[in-house]
């Protein structure tokens, strides 16, 4: 078709192509675990189409190992816009994928009333200036997995950790937060126990991903279960709808006592202090290699690969190390309410 014959004969910057030395520069599990994850589903279907090659059950007309599985796939996920969210399908947009992707751009797609999509321009655009579509509210995970790029001032790009006793205990500790009155998960209320199953953070459907950085600044349900786990009783959080317990602004009648509400926010800051530390280099380091790296890496696709994942993981420093800030910064308004 003349649409494929466009198509690029590779991707780069693809995780899905990494070799060893490129993924262990990530040094983001998340990331790691998803390319895993679409190499076995490659090395699945290969073995499934390996096995009616040449019958009529085979969906192909010649044969198609993992190697041109992973160019399709590459092709698919590079050239598809989830337009209206990261939560939602993407579809493929012929012509429109020639722009690329800015946070500050100067087109964008619109529905055009019969199933299709139209490319606007959000102002009058200079001849041979470049056309610039935002491809949605995505973290660098998404924008590095499926496009082979990062934004390195990303303002949705976020770090995903695993609510559980050790996060919440190695949190407390690393904020300073031992000695203050604090329910652990395995003595958990009655009450409080209810509210997590709520929140989707304990029982047999809990999803325990909660992330850290990004314009929502936490996780709500995150921030809910700490204030849950820090209130010394159902009464205490009577004023506070259910739904407003994640709020990183309430209204002061919605919030937990002064100095609760400071313990909260510095367990965060403890939170986010341990998922800076599972980085097995500072950020400091990664900025001073980074020249050296891209001026080596100019022809060679491995070396290339390699600076692009230091970048990624330069830019989730910079975000928890923002989140930090923030969280910093609210505790201390907190302190300072009467």
């Amino acid at each position: 078709a003349p649409y494929i014959s466009l198509l690029p004969s590779w991707f780069p910057g693809i995780p899905l192509f990494y070799g060893r030395d490129a993924l262990q520069a990530l040094q983001y599990p998340p990331v790691a675990a998803q390319v895993t994850k679409r190499a076995k589903f490659l090395h699945q279907f290969s073995t499934q189409l390996a096995a009616v090659r040449s019958t009529r059950r085979c969906p192909f007309r010649t044969d198609v190992d993992a190697n041109a599985l992973g160019w399709a796939l590459s092709a698919v996920s590079s050239r598809a816009f989830r337009v209206n969210g990261p939560d939602h399908p993407a579809a493929m947009l012929p012509l429109i994928d020639m722009c690329n992707h800015s946070f500050d751009n100067n087109c964008t797609t619109i529905p055009d009333g019969e199933g299709g999509i139209k490319l606007v321009a959000l102002a009058d655009i200079a001849a041979d200036t470049a056309l610039l579509i935002n491809y949605g509210a995505l973290a660098n995970d998404f924008l590095l997995l499926d496009y082979g790029f990062i934004d390195a001032s990303n303002p949705h790009d976020y770090i995903s950790l695993r609510f559980d006793e050790g996060l919440i205990e190695m949190a407390r500790l690393l904020a300073g937060q031992m000695d203050a009155a604090f329910t652990g998960m395995e003595s958990v209320a009655a009450w409080k126990k209810e509210r997590l199953v709520q929140l989707r953070l304990l029982g047999p459907e809990a999803d325990l991903e909660v992330r850290v950085g990004g314009h929502q600044l936490v996780d709500g349900r995150f921030l809910a279960a700490l204030r849950i786990l820090y209130a010394t009783d159902a009464a205490e959080l009577e004023s506070v709808p259910f739904r407003d317990l994640g709020n990183t602004e309430p209204h002061i009648s919605q919030m937990l006592c002064k100095e609760k509400e400071v313990q909260v926010f510095t367990t965060l800051v403890g939170a986010a202090t341990h998922g800076l530390s599972g980085f097995p280099s500072t950020l400091e380091a990664d900025r001073a290699a980074l020249p050296t790296l891209k001026q080596s890496a100019s022809d060679s696709v491995a070396e290339r690969n390699v600076a692009l994942a230091l970048e990624f993981r330069i830019a989730k420093k910079i975000c928890i190390k923002t989140a930090i800030q923030k969280f910093v910064n609210i505790a201390t308004i907190r302190q300072q309410l009467p």
